[in-house]
């Protein structure tokens, strides 16, 4: 059996960490410690929380319809790919590519509030590649925010990809840890208000 890209991570992390715990150049103990530490939870992570790529998702929504990842809700109301710059005023974005919008609205599912990163969201391509969200410098592309139960947010995440190559799923996460859920942004339509 070969072993996964994660177990090779993890594998030279915890080798590193052996060498970083048995070299004295560090400054102080503190340091060393709050080192060892921080790598040591990275290689556990690795192995423990499988990347979405290899849980292999399926998307469950459509356009127009909630899903829920945990205790976020959320309705993807458009798709907007082929934007040559985001923005506006001094916090003007130009794509690498072309950035692809989805506005959608979150909700908490439960009766808890919840935090919203964009940083935890993604798309994957029409091509197959998994996209990272960009993070813009305006009022309408929000990096993060709380949002107590019963209430709604209209939120836009943007994605920077290939020219030819536009986001057909879109992925989201109510924490960089849970397992996401996917909607296929090629089916259904929002007909509300």
């Amino acid at each position: 059996m070969v072993p996964s890209r994660e177990a090779k991570n993890a594998d030279s992390c915890l080798r590193f960490l052996l060498r970083i715990i048995t070299t004295p150049n560090y400054a102080s103990l503190i340091e060393l410690r709050t080192r060892a530490f921080a790598i040591f939870i990275t290689a556990a992570l690795a192995v423990t929380i499988p990347s979405t790529s290899q849980a292999k998702l399926k998307p469950t929504g459509i356009v127009g319809q909630t899903v829920a990842d945990g205790g976020m809700s959320v309705q993807v109301r458009n798709v907007q790919c082929g934007l040559k710059q985001i923005g506006t005023g001094y916090f003007v974005e130009k794509a690498l590519g072309q950035f692809c919008v989805i506005t959608f609205v979150m909700s908490p599912s439960k009766k808890k509030p919840v935090s919203y990163f964009s940083s935890s969201q993604k798309a994957i391509t029409k091509a197959g590649f998994q996209a990272e969200s960009k993070s813009i410098l305006s009022d309408d592309y929000k990096s993060m925010l709380d949002v107590n139960p019963g209430t709604s947010v209209l939120l836009k995440v943007a994605f920077d990809v290939g020219p030819k190559d536009p986001i057909v799923i879109a992925e989201f996460h109510d924490s960089m840890f849970s397992g996401g859920v996917q909607v296929d942004l090629t089916k259904g339509s929002y007909k509300g208000k």
